[in-house]
C-alpha cells in the first residue's frame, strides 16, 4: 500500500495507530541519551500504550484472517464438489 492511499477507514486507523506508535518509539530513542526523568517515564509509558493499543489492533486483523482463510477453504471445498459431480 502506498503511504497516503486509504481503503477505508479502519486501514486508516491502523495506519494512525503504527505512526503514533512511530513517534513515540522515535520520541523514546532520542530522550534516551539523556538521564532518566519524568517525561523518559512519562514517554515509556505512552509508547507502552500505544504498542497495546497496537497489539490488539494486530490481534483483531489476525482474527478477521483466519476467518476470511475459513471461508475460503470452505468455498474451495465447495467448488470441488460442484465440479467434481
Amino acid at each position: 500500500m502506498h503511504k497516503g492511499v486509504i481503503a477505508c477507514e479502519g486501514q486508516k486507523e491502523d495506519i494512525n495507530e503504527m505512526d503514533g506508535v512511530d513517534a513515540a518509539l522515535n520520541t523514546l530513542c532520542k530522550s534516551s541519551t539523556a538521564p532518566i526523568e519524568c517525561t523518559d517515564v512519562e514517554n515509556i509509558q505512552s509508547a507502552q500504550k500505544r504498542l497495546e493499543a497496537l497489539e490488539v489492533t494486530i490481534e483483531g486483523l489476525e482474527n478477521g484472517l483466519e476467518s476470511v482463510f475459513r471461508r475460503l477453504i470452505k468455498t474451495r471445498a465447495s467448488l470441488l464438489n460442484i465440479i467434481s459431480q
